[in-house]
């Protein structure tokens, strides 16, 4: 199923069915670029050209592929944290302007400078908490810069500065519930049997095990 506006093939399978209460479809988007749209003037061309933004946006996003398989996956803990921050973004809205990329960046930049090189799932989120309570996002931070591009290019420059502000905020108190061992409110699940709730020297609710 072709789709000339948005350069894309849609190739969906046969329904197929594993039971009689199951049902699956199989669907693959192929994106269609060329690095020859980079040296293309968008008023020039065929008058059948694919659309150029998004065929440049579709080179991008090979180089952040290709960038992602040889800086992070190989990084400890890089893909389940990105995994466990997405996962965050879908369920708390104040994260939902971060985009993926900006995610990834954020992470495997986090991990990379930490003086320990083999952190844990737990040290490695608190170590990118920390990071964004630092204010890495802020107006006046360093911001995030994008490896794939040959210009500096900041991926969080269209973030607001209430949204800049929201988020680091919100990963302030996501560390301090990490610290009061509360990082099941932050993964959204139930606590482990046995956790109880202990209140600490200044009034915080923190947990512990039983």
């Amino acid at each position: 199923m072709p789709s000339v506006e948005e350069c894309r093939i849609k190739v969906v399978s046969p329904q197929t069915t594993d039971d009689k209460e199951k049902q699956v479809t199989c669907s693959v988007s192929v994106s269609l670029t060329s690095p020859l749209m980079r040296n293309t003037e968008p008023a020039t061309g065929p008058a059948d050209v694919l659309d150029r933004d998004k065929c440049l946006q579709s080179l991008a996003e090979l180089r952040h592929a290709k960038w992602f398989q040889a800086c992070a996956s190989g990084l400890p803990s890089c893909v389940v944290l990105i995994r466990i921050l997405t996962d965050l973004k879908k369920r708390v809205s104040t994260w939902a302007p971060l985009s993926d990329w900006a995610l990834e960046l954020l992470v495997e930049k986090a991990l990379q400078t930490s003086a320990f090189p083999h952190l844990t799932p737990g040290e490695g989120l608190r170590r990118v908490l920390s990071c964004i309570s630092s204010g890495i996002l802020l107006e006046d931070g360093p911001g995030i810069y994008d490896p794939c591009e040959k210009m500096p290019t900041d991926v969080i420059r269209d973030l607001s500065l209430q949204e800049r502000e929201d988020i680091t905020e919100s990963a302030h108190h996501a560390l301090r519930m990490v610290v009061y061992h509360q990082i099941h409110k932050i993964l959204g699940i139930e606590p482990l049997p046995g956790h109880r709730a202990r209140k600490s020297t200044d009034g915080e609710t923190s947990g512990a095990d039983a």
